[in-house]
Order: C-alpha cells, then structure tokens, then sequence
C-alpha cells in the first residue's frame, strides 16, 4: 500500500473497516443449513452491496421505499 499518498488524500489507513464489513457479510451468508452456489452467492453479495450504498433505487427506479423497518 502507499500509506503515504493515502494519508496525504486522508484515506483510512488500518484494514478494520474491511474486515468489518468481511464479518458482517460472512456472518449473513453463513449461517446454520444454507448453501450457496457461486452465482447465487454474488448475487446476493451484489444486493446487499446496492441496499448498504442506498443505490437501491438503481435496481427498482419505479418503487419508492417511504419507510425501512428492522434499521
């Protein structure tokens, strides 16, 4: 890594947030009884990944979320 240009720009220099985000997704797909084929596997990683970035409105232009329960 080139620490030195990323704290120049201000970029995060530890892996934590990485491996945050690693634990928080393998805790979701591997759960007790569930199996993943690859392509299911990136599917799913790709839904979660348009949800956590708010860019759901890219997969479903025509639905308006007003409200999110469970957050």
């Amino acid at each position: 890594m080139k620490y030195k240009q990323a704290e120049k720009l201000g970029e995060p220099l530890g892996s934590g947030a990485i491996e945050s985000t690693c634990r928080q997704l393998q805790c979701r797909m591997k759960r007790c009884g569930q199996f993943w084929s690859t392509q299911g596997d990136e599917a799913l990683l790709c839904l979660e990944m348009f949800w956590r970035n708010e860019h759901w409105d890219l997969l479903f232009p025509h639905v308006t979320i007003t409200a999110l329960s469970g957050n």
